[in-house]
C-alpha cells in the first residue's frame, strides 16, 4: 500500500494500540506493512527511543522495504529502529555475546552438496537396518532424510521430546499387537517399524550435527536453535536481551515456525507490548494447520489480547474478493479462531470497478488439458475482440517450472508471451553442471562429488 493513503479506522486502531499483546488479522491487500510501519512512526512521535523498538520479519527484502518506508515517514530517526529477519537477529546476538555462544569465528554456513555428503557418510557408517528398501538400498531415503533434518531444526524438536514420541509409538504398537485381528496386527507391526526408523533417523541426525561441528559448519536454522537454547538455559542472557526492547513487532506471523516462535515468546515474556500481524490464508512457508495454530497459540498465551481485523482491500474488485472467499471458506459463518473469538474474513473492495468482472471455475481432467484450455481461451478472447492485445492476458502459476510448461503450450499455439518474475540462475542445469565440475576439481578425492560431476554432460556417466 502506498504511503499516500490515510489509515482507515481499523488501521488507526492497530497503530494506536500500544499496550499489551495485539493480534492483527490482515487479509491480502489490506495494508499490513503500511499499518506496521505507521505504528512504529506513531511510537516515535510519542517519544519512544527508536533503539527500544524491535521489528522481526520474514525476508531480507521485507526488512529492507520496511526500513525504506520508515525512513521516508520518520526521517533519519527511522534508521535507528532495529528491523531484522529472525536469522539476522539471532546472528547479531551470536556476534554480540561471544561468551554465551562459544564457537569459532570462522564458522560458516554449510552448502547443499556437503549436507548430502555428510548424510551419505552417516548412512555408510551406521548402516541402518530399517531405513532402507526391501532390496537393501540404504541410500534410497537420503533426500528425505536431508529434508527431515531441516524440519526437525525449524520446528525445534529436541532429543527428549523426540524419544518420548518414539516410546509412545512402541507402547501403542505392543498394546495392539496382542489383538487377534490381522489388520490390527499389521498396523501394530508397521507402527513398530516406524518407531525403529525414527530411532535410526535420530542417530543420523546426531552424526550430522557432530560432523558439522567438526568441520566448522552450521545449518541456516542452527542460529535460531542456538539462541533459543541459550534463552532457555541462561536466564541472565535472556533478561539482558529482553530489557533492551520495550515494543516487539512480528510481520508475516502466519509463517513463523516453532523455533522462531520460541524466540519471539521468550523475548516477549508474560505481559508484553507485542504486536503481531498475519493471515493464515496467505501462508507461504507453512502448511495450513500449523499457521492457523500460530494464531490460536497467541490467543491461548495471553488472557486479554487485542484482536483487530483489517478487511478493506485496495487491490481487487468485489466480485474477485467474494469469489476468493468462497473458494477459501465457503459460504458459512465467520471462522472461530479461538473459543469465543470469531473473525469476519470477508474483504471489502476499495477499488472502483472500471468494468464488471466475470469469473469462471473450470475443472480440467489433468494438468495437460488445463494448460491447453488456457491457451485456447486466450486465443478465443483475442479472436472475438481484436482490440485486445496479447499483453492484456495474464496467467498466474504457483511455481517457476509451471510457467515454463505454460510457455511451451503458448508457443505451440503461436501466442507470444513473456515470463515475468525472477528465476534463480544458479538453479539452471548448465550452471549446476558447472558448479558440480568445479567442486570435483576442488575436492577430487571425494567419491560422492566426483560421481555426481561425472553424471553431467559431456560425461553422462549414470550416477547412483
Amino acid at each position: 500500500m502506498s504511503l499516500k493513503f490515510q489509515p482507515n479506522r481499523a488501521q488507526k486502531k492497530a497503530m494506536e494500540a500500544l499496550v499489551g499483546p495485539v493480534l492483527v488479522m490482515a487479509g491480502p491487500g489490506t495494508g499490513k506493512t503500511f499499518t506496521l510501519t505507521e505504528r512504529i512512526v506513531f511510537l516515535l512521535k510519542q517519544g519512544v527511543d527508536p533503539r527500544r523498538i524491535l521489528a522481526l520479519t520474514f525476508t531480507e527484502n521485507a526488512a529492507a522495504e520496511m526500513h525504506a518506508r520508515l525512513q521516508a515517514r520518520a526521517g533519519l530517526v527511522g534508521r535507528h529502529v532495529p528491523i531484522f529477519t529472525f536469522h539476522g537477529f539471532c546472528n547479531r546476538l551470536i556476534q554480540q555475546y561471544p561468551d554465551v555462544f562459544e564457537m569459532s569465528p570462522q564458522i560458516r554456513p554449510v552448502d547443499e552438496v556437503t549436507r548430502y555428503q555428510i548424510v551419505h557418510e552417516a548412512l555408510e557408517r551406521l548402516s541402518p537396518r530399517y531405513l532402507r528398501t526391501e532390496r537393501g538400498d540404504i541410500f534410497y531415503y537420503l533426500p528425505e532424510i536431508v529434508k527431515k533434518i531441516s524440519l526437525v531444526k525449524s520446528e525445534a524438536i529436541r532429543k527428549e521430546a523426540f524419544h518420548v514420541h518414539i516410546e509412545a509409538m512402541k507402547r501403542s504398537a505392543q498394546t495392539t499387537s496382542s489383538d487377534l485381528r490381522k489388520t490390527v496386527q499389521k498396523k501394530a507391526e508397521h507402527q513398530l517399524k516406524m518407531a525403529h526408523k525414527l530411532e535410526e533417523f535420530w542417530k543420523i541426525y546426531e552424526f550430522y550435527n557432530e560432523e558439522l561441528y567438526r568441520r566448522g559448519l552450521m545449518d541456516y536454522d542452527d542460529m535460531i536453535l542456538w539462541v533459543s537454547d541459550a534463552f532457555r538455559e541462561q536466564d541472565d542472557f535472556l533478561q539482558d536481551v529482553r530489557e533492551a526492547y520495550d515494543y516487539l513487532h512480528a510481520d508475516e506471523f502466519q509463517d513463523n515456525n516453532t523455533a522462531q516462535n520460541e524466540i519471539l515468546y521468550a523475548l516477549a515474556g508474560v505481559d508484553p507490548n507485542l504486536f503481531v500481524v498475519g493471515d493464515e490464508d496467505q501462508s507461504i512457508y507453512r502448511f495450513h494447520g500449523a499457521c492457523a495454530e500460530n494464531m490460536r497459540d497467541f490467543l491461548r498465551r495471553y488472557q486479554h489480547p487485542t484482536v483487530i481485523t483489517l478487511n478493506e482491500n485496495h487491490r481487487s474488485n468485489q466480485p474477485i474478493l467474494d469469489f476468493a472467499h468462497a473458494v477459501m471458506h465457503g459460504e458459512g459463518d465467520s471462522p472461530e479462531i479461538s473459543p469465543g473469538i470469531c473473525v469476519d474474513k470477508r474483504l471489502r473492495s476499495c477499488v472502483s470497478e472500471k468494468r464488471p468482472a466475470t469469473l469462471r471455475l473450470v475443472a480440467c481432467s489433468d494438468r495437460e488439458n488445463e494448460l491447453e484450455w488456457i491457451a485456447r481461451e486466450i486465443a478465443r478472447l483475442r479472436q472475438e475482440d481484436e482490440s485486445l492485445r496479447w499483453s492484456d492476458a495474464a496467467v498466474l502459476c504457483r511455481l517457476n517450472r509451471e510457467c515454463q510448461e505454460m510457455g511451451t503450450v503458448l508457443r505451440r499455439h503461436q501466442i507470444p508471451f513473456r515470463i515475468a518474475g525472477s528465476e534463480n540462475c544458479l538453479s539452471s542445469p548448465p550452471i549446476q553442471s558447472l558448479l558440480g565440475l568445479l567442486r570435483a576439481v576442488v575436492q577430487p578425492l571425494d567419491g560422492l562429488i566426483l560421481s555426481h560431476a561425472l553424471s553431467f554432460p559431456p560425461f553422462e556417466i549414470p550416477f547412483s
